[in-house]
């Protein structure tokens, strides 16, 4: 269908503004798959941030939630310590909820629109050596 297209164009200057279009177009492509590539490796980064982060937050609150027991309860160092226990807790929960929001399904989907755009960018490529065959041939 494109070699139809391409062969039907007989005006030079029409051609040549077909061509620029489709290599912006391309251009634009090429930048989104960038952009996809850096929230790729960005969020790729942060799941393994959140991941060390529960580790370390879970390990924490189970070595505070044993110590505690050792304190008489209503002493100042039971109190700090039932302090410093829900502050782990709610900082659990709050990268539990990262965790949750930052599933793997996000991942595969940005994986699948790179693999998208550079089809696109294939197709725009052979658009324009079609293009280019034909325009060279154009007086």
């Amino acid at each position: 269908m494109l070699q139809e297209l391409v062969n039907g164009l007989t005006d030079k200057p029409a051609a040549n503004a077909l061509r620029a279009k489709v290599a912006d177009e391309r251009e634009i492509e090429v930048v989104r798959v960038s952009t996809l590539n850096i929230r790729i490796k960005s969020f790729s980064s942060t799941r393994n941030n959140i991941t060390e982060g529960l580790t370390s937050i879970t390990s924490e609150l189970t070595s505070n939630q044993n110590a505690i027991l050792s304190f008489p309860v209503g002493t100042d160092k039971y109190n700090k310590m039932t302090d410093e226990i829900e502050k782990l807790k709610y900082q659990k929960y709050v990268l539990e909820s990262r965790n949750r929001d930052k599933s793997v399904e996000v991942l595969i989907e940005l994986a699948h629109d790179v693999e998208i755009a550079e089809a696109i960018i294939a197709a725009k490529d052979s658009f324009l050596a079609l293009l280019d065959a034909k325009i060279a041939t154009m007086a």
